[in-house]
């Protein structure tokens, strides 16, 4: 082979091995981390997600529960700042029930906001007619507000295991089925298999395309690359 051959060729073929080296390089620390994940998650974790689901939008992180339907699901945000905990929510009158929460009902509410600062505890709620705050309550941290689940402790406790997983989505849409996708740094998937199954019949067979493209890690996980 010519030496200028030799040499053209050598200029083509390099960068193409770099690629695939950095894509199986890529691939073998998803498949790390995915394994951490399925590790670590419990039956009960795993329960939690199919209903509580979390996206990104550029900086902007919330969690929602839309596998509810439009009608009962509403999205919640959740910040640390220094001593304060606080807790948004948009169509909070399920969220008001799975919590229990011990305020008024108020059909017109369109956000609320707990705000847990020290050993105290300030709501305020938004009316979704007119747009204006309305001041619930300061309450002391003895105060039988949560009737059976801490909103402040559950939340707090999915999004720092979300974070120490470095998960950047999680959804589970049960109209399409009852899987649950994590989504991982770069193109990667990490989907929940559960033993019972649901595919809706509209889209079975493009979701087990989809999974078949991908690398089955054990019975109930599949790891793919996003198409």
């Amino acid at each position: 082979m010519p030496v200028k051959c030799f040499i053209l060729c050598l200029i083509i073929l390099i960068p193409l091995i770099s690629c695939d080296t950095k894509q199986s390089r890529d691939y073998n620390i998803a498949k790390t981390q995915a394994k951490t994940i399925m590790n670590i998650l419990s039956r009960e974790d795993l329960n939690t997600y199919k209903y509580w689901n979390y996206s990104e939008r550029g900086n902007f992180g919330f969690w929602h529960t839309d596998s509810l339907g439009n009608d009962k699901g509403y999205i919640c945000t959740f910040n640390e700042r220094n001593d304060s905990l606080i807790i948004e929510v948009h169509n909070p009158q399920q969220f008001i029930k799975d919590f229990s929460l011990d305020i008024p009902k108020d059909n017109t509410l369109r956000k609320l906001t707990l705000i847990k600062s020290l050993d105290t505890y300030f709501l305020v709620g938004e009316d979704s007619l007119e747009g204006r705050r309305i001041y619930f309550t300061k309450l002391p941290n003895d105060y039988p507000f949560f009737k059976t689940q801490n909103p402040f402790e559950f939340i707090r406790s999915i999004d720092h295991q979300k974070d120490s997983l470095q998960i950047s989505g999680i959804s589970c849409d049960n109209k399409i089925g009852n899987f649950i996708q994590f989504y991982l740094p770069g193109p990667y998937i990490l989907t929940y298999l559960p033993d019972s199954l649901y595919l809706n019949p509209f889209s079975k067979d493009i979701w087990l395309k989809d999974f078949d493209r991908g690398e089955k890690l054990s019975k109930n996980w599949n790891l793919r690359e996003s198409s």
